[in-house]
């Protein structure tokens, strides 16, 4: 039953009263703190596992060859490697005339594998840096893997360095790769790692430019490992960001401002993306606790502790007084 009152809106009655409240008790939700901190105890335990199984590598994923610690194949060494010539000095004047570039002649191949050292993949995708790197400043980027120290016209013996050197010289001088370049030579016997420089790249390629190149290549390649075709890739990025921001500010030598390209390695970034996901989901499962509904409050139950009086009146007559004009 209802009755109306001075505003015209309607007063529910008791037993509506009641089930507003039951209702209202229903449709509060439950909070369990103790699921959600099993919850969170669970993802961290994932993030953990996820943390040995999840495979990573000190390699840059940008650029990553194919294939790693790449074992090489003697059926696809060159068949004719180069040799080095004689460095004597009655041979000077027909060795540096013998080295010239002949005009209009097709640019020699910018990564030659003798040493078989590269996979086939790996070798295109260098090739393409190089020409394109080459090609934008104009002077040859050049790559090349020796085998043998008895790729050499010297039959006097040679300290390591200097074979490598004298190698690195040659090679460059007698392919048609200009008066210009910056050359990278790998060689397993002697195990020797190379740069070279001509032209106006020497201005630009200093002894501590160099040194620091080469402290680059062996921070990312293992060469004592095998893994040899890591080492051209962050020649041919360090090359490209010393011929960009390298030079002084009137352009004819290099700054005294060693750069360097930083990479995201693989461990790098496993790692940043299990903290973060760690922090994400600890900040998650505590911002769910704080907020949350608390304990829902007693509510007023009107059936239970309402108390009702009624009382009977009665009306007894006494008198009646009339008054008559």
């Amino acid at each position: 039953m209802t009755q109306s009152n001075w505003e015209g809106g309607k007063v529910a009655s008791a037993d509506q009263q009641r089930n507003i409240v039951s209702d209202f008790k229903d449709s509060v939700p439950s909070f369990d703190k103790s699921r959600w901190n099993k919850i969170l105890l669970i993802g961290l335990a994932v993030l953990v596992g996820l943390w040995f199984l999840l495979p990573a590598s000190n390699h840059p994923l940008s650029p990553r060859p194919a294939k790693s610690n790449y074992q090489p194949q003697q059926s696809q060494k060159s068949p004719t490697p180069f040799v080095a010539k004689a460095h004597d000095e009655t041979g000077a004047e027909v060795r540096s005339e013998a080295a010239k570039d002949v005009p209009g002649q097709t640019r020699s191949p910018l990564v030659v594998d003798q040493a078989d050292l590269f996979s086939e993949k790996d070798e295109v995708k260098m090739t393409r840096k190089a020409e394109a790197v080459s090609d934008e400043y104009d002077l040859s980027v050049v790559i090349v893997t020796a085998d043998s120290s008895r790729l050499s016209e010297d039959t006097n013996d040679k300290p390591d360095q200097i074979w490598a050197r004298d190698y690195a010289d040659d090679f460059f001088d007698y392919h048609q790769y200009g008066e210009d370049g910056v050359l990278l030579l790998i060689s397993l016997d002697p195990r020797q790692v190379w740069i070279s420089t001509t032209g106006k790249a020497i201005p630009l390629f200093t002894d501590a430019r160099i040194e620091h190149l080469l402290d680059e290549i062996f921070k990312y390649a293992d060469l004592s490992a095998g893994d040899y075709s890591m080492a051209p890739y962050i020649f041919l990025d360090q090359v490209e960001l010393n011929l960009r921001k390298g030079w002084n500010e009137s352009g004819t030598a290099g700054s005294t401002k060693l750069l360097t390209k930083k990479y995201l390695t693989g461990i790098e970034l496993k790692r940043a993306f299990l903290i973060a996901s760690a922090i994400a989901l600890v900040f998650y499962v505590r911002t769910r606790i704080r907020n949350a509904s608390q304990k829902v409050p007693d509510i007023y139950d009107v059936k239970a502790r309402s108390n009702i009086n009624e009382l009977l009146k009665q009306d007894s007559y006494v008198r009646t007084d009339t008054d008559v004009r």
